[in-house]
C-alpha cells in the first residue's frame, strides 16, 4: 500500500501539468527564436520603422505572457506544495530518521517510496 500512495497522483492533474509545461517548453523556445540575432538582423533589414515598433511590442506581449503563465504554474505547485506539507514534513522526518538508525533496507525503501509519492503529488 505504501508503493501505491507512491505511485498516487489525480491523472487529470498530472495530464494539465504536463500539458502547461509543454507548452511553456515551447513557447521559451519560441520566445528565444524571435530574440536571436538572425531574426533580429532579419526584422531589421525586412520591415519599415512602424513594423518594427510592432514586432518588438508583439514580442514583449509575448514574454509578458509566457511570464503569466509561468506564475501560474509556480502557484500551482505552492498550492499543492501547501495542501501536502504536513506530509511532506512526516516523510521527511521519517526517512531521515530511518537512516540515521539505520534501519532495515525494506524500511528505508518504504520511507523513500513515501516521500516520493508525496513529492509526485505536488509537482504532478
Amino acid at each position: 500500500t505504501i508503493i501505491n500512495k507512491a505511485n498516487y497522483m489525480s491523472s487529470s492533474e498530472s495530464t494539465n501539468s504536463k500539458q502547461l509545461q509543454g507548452y511553456l517548453s515551447e513557447l521559451r523556445t519560441l520566445q528565444l527564436k524571435l530574440e536571436s540575432a538572425p531574426v533580429q538582423e532579419k526584422m531589421e533589414h525586412s520591415l519599415s520603422i512602424q513594423e518594427q515598433k510592432k514586432f518588438i511590442q508583439t514580442r514583449i506581449n509575448l514574454s509578458t505572457n509566457i511570464s503569466e503563465l509561468e506564475s501560474q504554474a509556480i502557484n500551482e505547485i505552492a498550492d499543492k506544495l501547501q495542501k501536502n506539507e504536513s506530509a511532506l514534513r512526516q516523510g521527511i522526518a521519517s526517512l531521515s530518521a530511518t537512516i540515521d538508525r539505520l534501519a532495515s533496507s525494506i524500511e528505508t525503501l518504504q520511507g523513500m517510496a513515501t516521500l516520493i509519492g508525496t513529492i509526485s503529488r505536488i509537482i504532478a
